[in-house]
């Protein structure tokens, strides 16, 4: 027993031998420290400890110091160093300013953030929250430093607690007196569970934990430490790493003193052991040789790895948040344009560089996923560039470790440069706003049509057309089938079918019925798309075309109106110069008294009305067919409505009874009689219309003085007097909706092709033109009642009482005849002379030139038509003009004023009869030409 009991001590002697020669030749070293739990601190015997004590004092034994330990706050521990009274300072916070002042360990050991922790009650979610708000951080720290310019960026004011330690920051002191604390994220590990401040989402300024020494006084130190420092980095299996678990696990483990039989089984264990040395050689040749063989398909598989991340141009990044230390892969420095060793690894890289619009949403995402609120994020934000440029990046991230209360240690990713896609998917937004505004103001309207659900989606417009509620985009294509005109729907949906059969672009028009029971007329375009040749779906377009079409049918049916006034003007001039001859020959039979008196007079007299009413006809057709400003007289209506009565019966028909009732005093009125003829044919054929089983027409006149203004009937009446004519039916009358557009024109309620809608707005025209107004009472069943309010006229014109008579007339002086049509020539030839001039004729315009280049013909003035073939009548002036500049013209013809116009004819001071002649104005208008005072008196009729 007491040689087992000297050998064990020799063992141990030689075990502990080399820390006895460590301790005689020990360096010995002043170190300060601070309290920052859990990363320094004295503990419960006031004995230095944490984390920065452990690593010193591991250091130390490797390296034959002796550490004497200085406590107290940061700022004692900077100004013992800054003074030399210590040699190193532990749990020191990173930055360039502490750099130039003192020697800083190029090994970090942790890297730290800055965390913002709010009071309950207090809503701080994100950096401008704590504008207003009183802060507490720790005197003289780099992470308060750091907030207050980040504060100052953002200008906002916060008021600031200065204490010694975190103990105070987390202290019921700070509660009280602050809204918020600024705190390093490691100092939180050991509180964990103080829930008298909640973390917000704001972390800024990540910064390397070192060891700082006075400037210059000990380099080798400093080198031995980062040497030191690096290797227990390097080596997974270290005291740095069970540390570091300590740290997060809240746990603080202590040591016993060794025991004697400690010893005991110790040398044994190692005499044992010595017994399994060459086993245990050749079990870990065999081990090293599988672990060189996994090496390489390890190696094999991260190299596939590298090549994948290189194809996909995606940037990934490992971020332990435990250390702080992150990988950035090649790909990510260059998706913002750097290369790898341009940038350090380090959190502040990724921070520094991300919008300040987009900084909230990305540390959200961030911290849901550190504090298991996801397990992943996924969150698109710009990073600026090398060149200055913001690039649009969007970051994936997943926690891979966690601790047990669910917070990350370990979080990795990929950071993909989305900038392309961003700016397609805004050019897409802002095209899609560009068709939706241009879309609106064309008023077209979208469907999408699913063929395989057959869904079909309309928007806005769409409805609006169709004239249905917008409470559901989504309709069935039963029920758009059903809202078109039963006279369309079959060829319409055929149509459609065709279309989508034979892949055609499908087009069509036609009416619908919207919910108000009004049609319109849909123009419809739309495209097919197809998948595997199949038709799937087909989007279209739709547009209102009624009001388009309505307008299409107004200009057709202007242009039938011009073509019918143009055919009436070339009818008028054949007419008149017809009418001319007849009436010509008549007047001068009379006047020649060529027959017994009496004897043939009464035919003539007959042949002479019937020549005078027809050219009345011709007129009036005229009037209506033409835009013309008509000639005007004093007219008696019961006159003028008489003369109607047989007129009227052959257009009514024999199943409706016209019946009249005239005022016997009825005031004369000054327009033109074919205008009113129009007024009341229009009215009588309206009420006609209105009567299609036969019914009663009323019409009278009446006297009517308005002294108030306006009329209570009509806004557009005026105070005066007024001739008044009313026509009344007992049909079908109107609604009033109808009555607000009775008067608009190319307004019917006829079937298409059965009325044109102009008949009622020009009788609106004609009256409102003479200053008088139009009164409609008028009720469904009711029948309808038109009232034709007229101006009085007081005075009448000379001769409109009168009735002339052809008397005597006689002329004299040589007129110059140029006529194309011969009829018309001879004719006028042998009035003018029977009355006393003389007529020389050119059938032509250059025939009456070259008689005028004659200066022995005497001609005092020249008659001569308008329309002529190769030379009008205006050109012909100019030509006899400019060879007798002082010689008379007066024009005539039978076409109408805007025919005359094209020719220069109707222009203000040319002389002008027009056809069939009057044989006494034609002898007053050559009288006054000529100087001739030779005219007859009229005779009293």
């Amino acid at each position: 027993m007491p040689k087992m009991i000297k050998l064990i001590i020799i063992v141990m002697l030689m075990l502990f031998s080399p820390l006895s020669s460590t301790v005689w030749g020990s360096q010995p070293l002043k170190v300060g420290y601070f309290d920052y739990i859990p990363l320094s601190y004295r503990d419960k015997n006031n004995d230095p400890a944490g984390f920065f004590v452990d690593i010193a004092r591991h250091v130390a034994a490797n390296e034959e110091w002796s550490l004497t330990f200085v406590h107290g706050t940061l700022q004692e521990g900077l100004e013992r160093l800054a003074k030399g009274e210590i040699d190193l300072l532990l749990c020191i916070s990173y930055s360039e300013e502490r750099a130039a002042k003192y020697d800083l360990t190029s090994e970090s050991l942790l890297t730290d953030w800055g965390v913002v922790y709010r009071k309950k009650g207090q809503q701080i979610n994100t950096i401008l929250d704590m504008d207003g708000k009183t802060v507490a951080g720790r005197k003289g720290g780099i992470i308060l430093q750091t907030f207050l310019q980040l504060a100052n960026q953002f200008n906002i004011n916060v008021k600031v607690l200065e204490l010694d330690s975190n103990e105070e920051l987390l202290s019921d002191r700070a509660y009280e007196a602050v809204d918020a604390i600024v705190i390093g994220n490691l100092a939180t590990f050991s509180n964990a569970d103080d829930k008298k401040f909640i973390r917000t989402p704001i972390n800024f300024s990540p910064t390397k934990m070192v060891i700082a020494a006075t400037q210059g006084k000990n380099p080798d130190i400093m080198h031995r430490l980062d040497r030191r420092i690096k290797s227990l980095k390097d080596n997974k299996d270290s005291i740095y790493y069970r540390k570091l678990e300590e740290i997060t696990a809240h746990t603080h483990t202590s040591s016993s003193p060794f025991l004697l039989w400690g010893l005991v089984l110790l040398g044994s264990a190692l005499l044992i052991s010595f017994a399994f040395v060459v086993t245990l050689t050749r079990i870990v040749k065999r081990k090293t040789e599988g672990m060189k063989k996994y090496s390489i398909e390890l190696e094999s598989r991260e190299e596939q790895f590298r090549l994948a991340m290189q194809a996909s141009r995606d940037g990934l990044w490992d971020w332990n948040i435990l250390t702080g230390e992150v990988y950035f892969s090649p790909s990510y420095f260059r998706i913002i344009g750097f290369e790898p060793d341009e940038l350090p690894h380090e959190l502040s890289t990724w921070l520094d560089r991300i919008h300040p619009d987009d900084m909230e949403s990305a540390l959200k995402a961030n911290t849901e996923c550190i504090e298991g609120i996801s397990e992943t994020f996924s969150v698109e934000f710009r990073m600026l560039s090398k060149s200055g440029d913001w690039i649009w990046t969007l970051t994936r991230g997943a926690a891979v470790q966690r601790r047990e209360d669910g917070r990350a240690t370990r979080v990795i990713g990929t950071h993909t440069n989305i900038t392309a896609l961003v700016e397609t998917r805004n050019a897409l937004r802002e095209s899609e706003g560009r068709l939706k505004l241009a879309t609106t103001a064309a008023h077209l309207g979208i469907w999408d049509w699913d063929l395989q659900s057959g869904n079909l989606v309309w928007d806005d417009t769409v409805f609006e057309i169709y004239g249905l509620p917008r409470s559901d985009q989504s309709v069935s294509k039963k029920a758009w089938e059903e809202s078109i005109h039963e006279d369309d729907r079959q060829e319409v949906v055929a149509k459609l079918n065709a279309a989508i059969v034979s892949d055609t672009i499908y087009e069509n028009e036609y009416r619908i019925v919207r919910a108000d029971n009004s049609t319109r007329i849909i123009k419809t375009f739309a495209a097919l798309i197809r998948e595997n040749g199949l038709a799937i779906r087909v989007i279209g377009m739709d547009k209102d075309v009624t009001k388009r079409r309505m307008l299409e049918h107004q200009i057709r049916q202007t242009q039938k109106m011009d073509a019918i006034g143009r055919l009436a003007g070339g009818i008028a001039h054949d007419f008149n110069n017809k009418l001319t001859v007849i009436l010509g020959y008549s007047e001068l039979i009379k006047m020649l008294e060529c027959v017994e008196a009496n004897s043939c007079n009464q035919y003539l007299d007959e042949i002479i009305k019937a020549a005078n009413h027809s050219q009345e006809i011709t007129k009036k057709l005229l009037a209506f067919s033409r835009d013309e400003t008509p000639e005007t007289c004093h007219i008696d209506i019961n006159y003028m409505l008489a003369e109607m009565k047989k007129t009227l019966g052959r257009l009514i028909g024999e199943r409706i009874a016209v019946s009249f009732e005239m005022s016997g005093d009825l005031w004369p009125v000054k327009m033109n009689p074919t205008e009113y003829d129009q007024i009341i044919m229009n009215l009588v054929v309206n009420a006609r219309d209105a009567l299609p089983e036969g019914g009663k027409i009323f019409i009278s006149t009446s006297n009517e003085t308005i002294d108030i203004q306006p009329h209570n009937a009509c806004m557009d009446s005026s105070p005066g007097y007024y001739a008044v004519t009313t026509v009344s039916d007992n049909g079908c009358g109107m609604s009033p909706e109808l009555i607000e557009r009775i008067f608009d024109p190319f307004f019917t309620t006829k079937p298409s092709g059965k009325g044109t809608g102009l008949g009622l707005s020009t009788v609106y025209g004609i009256v409102s033109r003479y200053k008088g107004f139009i009164t409609l009472e008028s009720s469904p069943h009711e029948g309808s009642t038109f009232r034709i309010y007229l101006p009085r006229s007081i005075e009448l014109e000379d001769g409109d009482s009168v009735v002339e008579e052809m008397g005597e007339i006689r002329g004299s002086g040589v007129i110059l005849l140029v006529e194309d049509e011969v009829a018309v020539r001879e004719m006028t030839q042998l009035f003018l002379e029977s009355i006393g001039y003389s007529v020389i004729m050119a059938e032509n315009p250059m025939h009456a030139v070259r008689l005028c280049e004659d200066r022995d013909t005497q001609i005092d003035c020249v008659l001569s038509d308008v329309i002529m073939p190769e030379v009008n009548g205006r050109q012909l002036q100019e030509m006899i003009l400019a060879i007798r500049p002082e010689l008379p013209f007066l024009f005539m013809s039978g076409y109408t004023s805007d025919i005359l116009t094209e020719h220069g004819v109707a222009e203000h001071g040319l002389n002008f009869i027009s056809k069939p002649l009057n044989f006494r104005s034609l002898h007053d208008k050559l009288a006054l030409l000529t100087g001739n005072d030779l005219i007859s008196p009229k005779m009293p009729g």
